[in-house]
């Protein structure tokens, strides 16, 4: 296996053809097929599958494509390296949306290097983490990889607000009072929805969704505009527009971690932004209050 097969492994995999990736490398497609042939025989598996014109990647060519990415990444890096970039190039940090929202600006006043942001929710970090497109990611929801690396360096929690023309907010709520009202709340992915519908389903409520949206401002804002329906936030993003239910017996504390790849090496710069993000204090957090 060399840096040849795995280049071509993932153009084919990106354009789901070997004569697209045959155009992409100038050479011919047997070419293309003579080498995804040769790593399948390596390996022992099938990585493509052949519907109609197009080509599928196999469960082991989705797992390949991973470790293919991170192995030319590396080689990039150490190309960058040899000519001087990496010791200059921005640091590629990934956030999801609360905190690129509320926190990010901030955190990226503490780097000695340029910073490349990437604001996403946290199923798409976690993708871009294993591809080996971020260095460094701020994340607020679960992972499932195993190559991923975690530590908490913040403390937040989820609030339901509403409108100040909403009567709900005037008196103190029990989760029960929720069944069957409506919320706008995050899209699919987010960690936000995760630790949200997981609470709810512990305490057994069946809420309705009234509108799904990927940005935490516009579901405040709606929140505002709707005497009815209901909007589930971060602490950090209350203000005067909305007002906060208190609502006992419903947990939904949370922690922000940073994550990175297991087998990421990790230059000066890194760790050093890494603990200047660890040192954060959480008495910086903005616990939400009834209005």
């Amino acid at each position: 296996m060399t840096f040849r097969h795995l280049d071509i492994f993932v153009a084919v995999y990106d354009s789901g053809s070997m004569t697209k990736a045959a155009e992409r490398f100038a050479i011919s497609q047997p070419s293309v097929s003579q080498a995804i042939k040769e790593l399948e025989e390596g390996y022992g598996t099938s990585l493509f599958e052949r519907l109609g014109k197009r080509l599928v990647p196999t469960e082991a060519g989705e797992l390949c494509l991973g470790y293919a990415k991170r192995i030319l990444g590396s080689r990039d890096e150490l190309s960058d390296a040899m000519r001087g970039k990496a010791l200059y190039g921005p640091i590629r940090l990934g956030a999801t949306v609360t905190i690129g929202t509320y926190l990010l600006p901030s955190i990226i006043a503490l780097s000695t290097r340029s910073i490349f942001p990437v604001v996403e929710n946290t199923a798409r970090i976690e993708h871009l983490l294993l591809e080996g497109a971020l260095d460094l990611a701020l994340i607020e929801g679960e992972t499932s990889s195993p190559f991923l690396v975690r530590r908490r360096f913040y403390k937040d929690r989820l609030v339901i607000v509403c409108s100040p023309d909403n009567p709900a907010w005037k008196r103190k709520a029990t989760p029960r009072d929720f069944s069957g009202r409506g919320f706008y709340i995050r899209e699919e992915g987010s960690g936000s929805r995760e630790l949200f519908t997981s609470a709810m389903k512990k305490k057994g409520i069946a809420y309705r969704i009234a509108g799904e949206l990927n940005n935490t401002e516009a579901l405040k804002n709606l929140a505002h505009a709707d005497a009815e329906n209901f909007a589930v936030i971060s602490a950090l993003a209350v203000d005067e527009c909305v007002r906060v239910l208190e609502v006992p017996g419903l947990d939904l504390e949370r922690g922000f971690d940073i994550v990175h790849h297991r087998d990421k090496e990790m230059s000066e710069a890194l760790i050093e932004l890494r603990s200047r993000i660890e040192e954060m204090s959480t008495a910086d957090a903005h616990p939400a209050t009834t209005r």
